[in-house]
C-alpha cells in the first residue's frame, strides 16, 4: 500500500540526492524552500489571471511546477557533474557567453519590444542567462586556480579584465533603455 509506495520514493531520493559528506544539505533545504514558496506566489498571484485568459485557473501553475520539477533534476544533474569537467567547461563556457552577447546586437530576436534573445527555428535563449554561469564559474576557477597568489595585482587585473568583461556584456546587451532590465541585475551579481 501507501508504506511500500513511501519506501520505494525514500529508496528513489536516497540513491539520486548526494550523500551528506558530499555536499551542503542546508542550501539544499534552502533552494528547495524557496522554490515551492515561489510556486506557491505564482499561483496566488495568477490564479484569477490564468483564469480570466486562459479559462483555467491552474495553468501557470501546472506550468511552473514543471518547470520546477526540470530544475530540480538539472539541479541533482550539476551535483553529479564531475568538478574537474567544471573546470574544464568554465572557460568554453565563459568564451561562449562573450560570443552569445555579441551576436544578440547583430543577429538578435526581439521579443516583447526588446531584443535580447538568440533562436535557432523553434528554439530561443537569452544570452545574459548563459552569461550568468559562464561567468561565475570561470570567476570560480580563476580564484580557486590563484588562491595562493590572488592578492597579486597581476591576478587581480585578470579576475578584474573577467568582471569587466561581464560588463561588456551588459553594455552591450541593454542598448535599449531598460532602467530594471536582467542586464543590470546580472551584473551587480557578477560584481558580488
Amino acid at each position: 500500500g501507501s508504506i511500500e509506495h513511501g519506501a520505494k520514493i525514500a529508496k528513489l531520493l536516497d540513491e539520486v540526492m548526494p550523500k551528506k559528506e558530499e555536499s551542503d544539505f542546508t542550501i539544499i533545504a534552502c533552494v528547495v524552500l524557496l522554490s515551492f514558496i515561489g510556486l506557491v506566489m505564482v499561483t496566488s498571484s495568477s490564479y484569477y489571471y490564468a483564469y480570466t485568459t486562459m479559462g483555467d485557473s491552474m495553468y501557470l501553475f501546472r506550468r511552473q511546477l514543471i518547470y520546477l520539477v526540470l530544475g530540480i533534476f538539472a539541479m541533482v544533474a550539476a551535483m553529479k557533474f564531475p568538478i574537474s569537467l567544471m573546470k574544464k567547461f568554465s572557460r568554453i563556457a565563459y568564451l561562449a557567453s562573450i560570443v552569445c552577447s555579441v551576436l544578440v546586437l547583430f543577429i538578435g530576436i526581439e521579443v516583447n519590444g526588446s531584443t535580447r534573445w538568440l533562436g535557432v527555428g523553434q528554439i530561443s535563449f537569452q544570452p545574459a542567462e548563459l552569461a550568468k554561469i559562464g561567468v561565475a564559474l570561470h570567476m570560480a576557477y580563476l580564484v580557486e586556480d590563484h588562491q595562493d597568489d590572488i592578492t597579486d595585482l597581476n591576478v587581480f587585473i585578470r579576475l578584474m579584465i573577467v568582471l569587466g568583461m561581464g560588463g561588456t556584456m551588459r553594455n552591450g546587451i541593454s542598448i535599449e533603455d531598460d532602467p530594471a532590465g536582467i542586464c543590470d541585475r546580472f551584473y551587480g551579481s557578477t560584481i558580488i
